[in-house]
């Protein structure tokens, strides 16, 4: 980040890490971050860490991650998007090489969720092969309980966005709301 009052820069590590991150979802409410990356096994994870605010000085709040605190909350074979629900206790996993979007419930104590064998959260998988699933470039959930995704076409054509429902999933439900 750049400040433009002091003319400074104001960017700042906060994790390290050593593998490919490939998106952040950060749930404000329960002070979770979580970073999706794809590890040197060709499998993705999910991992999540606490990370609190200091906010005494009003005109630079700093941000603390605690990187001892990580915790494994799902496996798979790609992570190119993660939103989190409005309830604050879902994390939406898109997992393009899978073709599907996943969810995982999680709490304070949930442990890792691999698909097909949870070990802690549960992982349901809610839509899987329709709308061009597996080029999904975003993810996004409201409080009426409906899932978004964009879609590409890799540049080729135009892409769309596509509208369900993450509460109730049904495939044959699932809308292009934009071309």
């Amino acid at each position: 980040a750049y400040d433009v009052v002091t003319g400074t820069n104001v960017a700042k590590d906060v994790l390290t890490i050593e593998e490919h991150v490939d998106t952040i979802a950060v749930d404000s409410n329960k002070g979770f971050v979580f970073v999706g990356y794809s590890g040197d096994d060709d499998i993705a994870y999910v991992d999540r860490y606490n990370f609190s605010v200091n906010d005494t000085v009003v005109s630079m709040p700093s941000l603390a991650v605690n990187a001892t605190s990580i915790m494994n909350v799902y496996e798979g074979e790609s992570v190119n998007a993660l939103a989190i629900d409005d309830d604050q206790r879902i994390l939406y996993v898109s997992n393009t090489e899978g073709s599907r979007i996943d969810s995982v419930e999680y709490d304070d104590h949930n442990h890792v969720a691999t698909v097909g064998t949870p070990k802690g959260g549960i992982v349901d998988t809610l839509y899987e092969s329709v709308h061009n699933i597996d080029k999904v470039t975003s993810l996004a959930v409201d409080y009426l309980g409906n899932i978004f995704w964009g879609v590409s076409e890799n540049g080729i054509e135009d892409g769309a966005i596509i509208r369900a429902s993450a509460d109730d999933p049904n495939p044959t439900a699932a809308r292009a709301i934009s071309r």
